[in-house]
């Protein structure tokens, strides 16, 4: 889902008028946001959009294969059905192996037809106060199986040519010493980032009515460097036997919200 901009002109038929922030996203309550953050608001016109692409593991290709522009505010979720039938017809049942999408077009009733009739799976993250989240958590801290620990790979560390010469390898390491020094007497804290993540997968749950298949709750908490913790959850109608696997396919979004900017 996306918005698309125009000029603030009534002719534009059929368009909204939203608050975005500067970066172009919908401001939902702008009470939460501090003086200085609402200098950088403004009222825009706009069409909303909802568009379907087609992309595989590799992320070698991103085929656009469907977009609706959305009438006076219309809701992004309900074309998404449509868009998918059209695909499939042009495409196979067969190219349609995971849909991956956010919260915005969580639908139980879809989830499950998309299972149903084609035969492909959904992966999505879950909202707070999701009865499968909640019961979810409540079941892993009773079923006492482990957490599965994800950390990141080290950076990567500096090589040298084989061939420098031993006087500019001096100059370096001193360069290097130089800078670290400088960064603790300004006191520049480093970067925050993931110390590591841990995975539980719930499987085949029921609770949620509208889903007419059952789903795989893949758990996860999110440790910072800074000490602090985020939980997340992503559900799938895949029957999962790696987490990860799971959380790498939900991982591919960055890169296709990347695309639908572009376009």
């Amino acid at each position: 889902g996306s918005h698309l901009f125009v000029p603030d002109n009534e002719g534009y038929e059929g368009s909204a008028m939203g608050f975005f922030d500067e970066h172009n996203h919908f401001v939902k309550d702008p009470a939460n946001l501090t003086a200085a953050q609402l200098k950088r608001c403004r009222w825009r016109r706009y069409y909303g959009s909802a568009s379907l692409l087609h992309t595989n593991r590799a992320q070698t290709c991103f085929l656009y294969a469907g977009q609706r522009v959305l009438w006076e505010a219309e809701s992004e979720s309900p074309p998404l059905d449509s868009l998918i039938d059209e695909a499939v017809r042009a495409m196979g049942a067969k190219r349609l192996k995971i849909l991956i999408h956010d919260k915005g077009f969580i639908d139980g009733a879809r989830t499950g037809r998309v299972k149903e009739k084609y035969g492909s799976d959904s992966v999505f993250p879950l909202k707070q106060g999701m009865l499968d989240w909640e019961d979810a958590q409540r079941l892993a801290g009773l079923d006492g199986q482990p957490w599965q620990v994800w950390r990141p790979p080290p950076p990567p560390r500096p090589v040298e040519p084989a061939d420098r010469p031993e006087h500019l390898r001096r100059r370096e390491r001193r360069r290097q010493a130089t800078l670290q020094k400088r960064r603790e007497e300004a006191a520049v804290a480093p970067p925050v980032r993931v110390d590591r993540v841990e995975l539980k997968v719930i499987r085949r749950m029921k609770l949620w009515e509208a889903c007419p298949v059952p789903i795989d709750v893949v758990l996860m908490r999110e440790f910072l460097t800074d000490g602090s913790c985020s939980e997340w959850a992503l559900a799938t109608t895949r029957d999962v036997a790696d987490p990860i696997e799971i959380w790498n396919y939900y991982k591919m979004r960055p890169a296709i919200e990347e695309r639908h900017r572009q376009m």
